[in-house]
């Protein structure tokens, strides 16, 4: 067990200050590390059997492509503490133009509209490619979470939840459609549809026609979507930097501490 040789006034009082900060940095980085482990709660459509029509934009899942390219080769010839930052230079694949017809849906799982809207996106794609002739391009139906990817979303212009965009054949041009049914959406990515079918299951195709109204995340809200997981390490670090410097080693004091003192460090 390590001594420390303090006068007793002092022993707990410097003691307990290492512990709150020590304690401090911990659940910070453990939080951090909570948030990536509990990612899958931040996506609406991944793992769920009834949205399998639904191509969620998962890192894991996605081209290498994606997230590599310039950007990591430049990282590397910098020096060390300018840290990659992966996340800025996520570039999707279905937002290039080597895609065929396509939709795809930014949102935010706490959002209450997306959540109301997430069985008529499922019910939109469903009728659409049920109703694409034989001659037709299958449309792909994306879903992009904003709580994760939000450098995408940022990029992508994207200031209200949910925002739906449609791109036709070989374009990067995205087109926001604000009133969304299999009719607009067919127009929107170029494709030709059948006659809609009055036997068909209509409960799911009314499902699908919904003018889409997002939900402004301007301001402080935006803000707080683009902290990163860098920006979290730095505060935790001054933070910490500034515990030590205030309460164990005041700036006050021009002298290196004595070797009792040291001692509560190890």
């Amino acid at each position: 067990m390590t001594r420390f040789n303090l006068p007793p006034r002092t022993r707990p009082n410097l003691k307990n200050k290492i512990i709150l900060c020590v304690t401090y940095f911990t659940i910070v980085l453990e939080t951090t590390f909570g948030r990536e482990a509990d990612d899958r709660s931040r996506f609406l459509y991944a793992d769920d059997p009834n949205a399998s029509i639904i191509l969620e934009y998962q890192l894991h899942n996605a081209p290498s492509a994606d997230y590599s390219g310039d950007e990591r080769k430049q990282a590397a010839k910098r020096p060390p503490g300018a840290e990659y930052d992966e996340e800025k230079h996520i570039k999707p694949y279905f937002l290039s133009p080597e895609n065929g017809p396509r939709v795809v849906e930014y949102y935010s799982p706490w959002c209450g509209h997306c959540q109301a809207y997430k069985p008529k996106y499922i019910a939109l794609a469903k009728e659409i490619n049920r109703r694409l002739p034989d001659d037709q391009m299958e449309v792909n139906f994306h879903a992009v979470s904003c709580s994760v990817h939000h450098w995408v979303c940022m990029q992508n212009n994207v200031k209200g939840f949910p925002t739906i965009v449609a791109f036709r054949a070989d374009s990067a041009e995205p087109q926001k459609l604000k009133r969304v049914t299999a009719e607009t959406v067919a127009e929107a990515v170029g494709v030709r549809l059948l006659a809609h079918d009055p036997l068909s299951n209509s409960a799911d195709e009314d499902e699908g026609d919904e003018e889409i109204r997002p939900v402004d995340i301007l301001g402080a809200s935006l803000n707080g979507l683009a902290r990163t997981r860098e920006t979290v390490y730095k505060d935790a670090a001054l933070s910490f930097t500034y515990a030590l410097r205030t309460g164990i080693y005041p700036k006050h004091s021009h002298h290196p501490l004595e070797d009792t003192q040291k001692e509560v460090f190890f």
